[in-house]
Formats: structure tokens, sequence, C-alpha cells
């Protein structure tokens, strides 16, 4: 065998048992080496007494799971278990968060979820009026509009599925898909993923190269969101790929007429807002740009994100904060520039790089 095989036989073994460790509450810190990512699990204590892990991937954090209570009789307890909250740049009131409610037919208060019951209760209601073969009544299994995401990070996104929703992710390190679905008896580092599985919720896993992946299993019309990660570790990287005109020609293969794609473009090195703008405008698609402000808890995190749609009518409904909801996030219609349509033969991140203040 080839020194390098082994080489990376042995990180594998090493990183998986690691994760194992995770799982058992034992780690202080992960590193995994393969792919080219430094991948980091770090306990953490919140200001309010809560705890968890957060998720870095090369330095930059990439979400934060809170702890279960110890006392299984309070997990569940709205008062006590905080476990589901959506978190860092994908909270509940942050951009991302405000677009996933308003796909979600029914909205409950916070860290509560009464409707849950809801899909379970219409599909023995439709099997209660079915003749025959059943089959019809399996028409509600989409009642909640499936949900694409390219990288799985933490797995927060899994915190807002209902039973029966479908939520797709593409990820392409196998070691990050270990932090959220243990091989073993112990819990993963995240329980994100694992949670919305025990709920009901059709989560599935696409491994390999993300937007590779998505053109050759991705459903076509299918989601109705897409929530594209546009920097894979650090914001000094970004994901080209994801930004180019083919890559948005591809989102919008999958998405439903009336489908959404979200692009996180939080980064202080480069404006990456100008480039997704400019490559929608130039497919005839239009843009509605959100950012937000911390809440004032240390595990909700500011963001950054371009939202694209077919039609004006579907951006202006998203940019309505729901009732009972703060309007913590500031829209705007984004300049269109005209000058950052990347392809996947062109891009010019110097262009779009952040000014010195």
């Amino acid at each position: 065998m080839a020194t390098s095989s082994r080489k990376w036989i042995w990180i594998t073994a090493i990183a998986l048992l690691v994760v194992a460790a995770a799982g058992a509450g034992m780690i202080t810190l992960l590193f995994v080496l393969g792919k080219g990512e430094r991948v980091e699990v770090r306990p953490r204590v919140m200001q309010n007494g809560l705890s968890g892990y957060t998720l870095l991937i090369d330095g930059v954090d990439h979400g934060v799971g809170l702890d279960k209570p110890t006392n299984v009789q309070d997990q569940g307890n709205p008062n006590k278990d905080f476990s589901r909250l959506g978190s860092t740049y994908y909270h509940r009131e942050g951009p991302l968060g405000l677009v996933l409610e308003r796909f979600i037919w029914f909205r409950d208060k916070e860290n509560s979820y009464p409707s849950d019951a809801r899909l379970p209760a219409s599909l023995v209601g439709n099997l209660a009026q079915t003749q025959g073969a059943p089959l019809g009544a399996f028409a509600t299994i989409w009642s909640e509009p499936p949900i694409g995401v390219l990288d799985l990070g933490a797995g927060t996104v899994a915190s807002y599925a209902r039973p029966l929703q479908t939520i797709d992710f593409y990820e392409s390190n196998e070691a990050i898909k270990e932090l959220s679905i243990s091989k073993g008896p112990k819990p993963p580092a995240f329980g994100f993923v694992a949670d919305a599985l025990n709920r009901g919720a059709n989560i599935r896993l696409f491994m390999g190269h993300q937007r590779k992946t998505l053109s050759e299993k991705g459903p076509e019309a299918f989601y109705h969101v897409l929530v594209i990660e546009t920097a894979r570790g650090h914001s000094d990287r970004p994901a080209v790929d994801r930004l180019t005109k083919e890559a948005m020609e591809l989102y919008f293969d999958k998405l439903t007429q009336n489908g959404v794609a979200c692009f996180h473009v939080s980064s202080r090195a480069y404006e990456l807002s100008k480039v997704v703008v400019d490559v929608a405008d130039s497919l005839g698609l239009v843009s509605l740009h959100g950012s937000d402000l911390p809440l004032g808890k240390d595990f909700i995190y500011s963001s950054e994100w371009v939202m694209v749609a077919r039609k004006p009518a579907t951006l202006t409904r998203l940019g309505k904060a729901p009732a009972g909801v703060a309007a913590s996030v500031k829209w705007s219609n984004p300049p269109l520039l005209r000058a950052h349509v990347w392809t996947d033969q062109f891009q010019n991140l110097a262009a779009v790089r952040q000014r010195a203040p």
C-alpha cells in the first residue's frame, strides 16, 4: 500500500474516533485534515448558562448546537430545552429564518412546535377518507415545502424541518457528516439532523462535490428554497463555483416557479452580494438584500444574505416580517452594477474586495 494511502486511512480513523468522543461529550478540540479543511468542534458555555458545541471550519464559525437538558423529563420542554433553536446565521428572526418561516404554513411561537402535529394528523385524515389502497393520502407528504442546502455545517437548517418535510443537504466532507449522524450508540455532536429524523422529517444527505452532486441528484423543479453557502471555510476563500451564471441556472432548474435561492454572503473580505445581484440580473431574475444585527444572544449572529427569485412579488412577500416578529432585518433592493457577471470561465475576486475602512 502506498504511503499516502496509509496516511489518509490513519487520518480518517483518528477523525472518526474523535467524532465518537464528541458524541460522548468528551471532546475539547477536533482536527480533521482531509479535503484540505481544518474542522474543529469546541465546547461552549453561553452567557445565560446554556452549553453546547461550536463548529469551526478553517477557523470560521459554521454553527452552534445547544445541549439537551440532562434531565430526560425536561427534554422537549420549551422553557428548558433549547436544543432545536436555530442559531448563528440561521436563527429564526434573521434573513434566512424569515424566508424559511414564510415557507412554513403554520408559524409557532419561539421554541414551541405544535404545528409539528399538523402533517401526521392530515395524513391520518386522508387515510380515513380513502377507500382501497391509501396511496392518494400520501399526496400530503410534500405539503411542507422541500428545502435544499449546499453545505451541511452543523445541520442547523434541519431545526426548521416538520414531520414528513424533505430537507436535502449536499456535503463533501464525510467527517462533517459524522458530526450530525453518529454511527455508534452515542449521540452526535450536533443534534439538529438526528432530532429532525426522530420527529419524522425526511432528511437526506447527498455526499460529494456540492454543485456537481446537486446537478446529478437534485430533483428538477422540486425545492421551494435553496440555501447556498458562498464560503466553504474562511471567507477569504469563497466558493466561486457557486456564484457563476451556470451555477445560478442550475439552482433555478431545481427550484419551483415560486422558489427562492438564498445566498449567504457574509464576508469581511469580499462584497459577494454584487456578484449574486449582477448574475441574477443577467438571467432575468430579481434580488433582495437582507441583513440583521445581533439580538443580544451570544449564539445569535448578524448575517448578510441575497435572496433571488423569478418574480418581484415573491420577494415582496418575503420582505414583510410575519406577525409577532420584530423587524430586526433590514431589507433593501441592491443596486445593479452589471460589472460582476461571473461565469465558470471567468471570476474576478479582486473587483469585489472589501475596501479598508
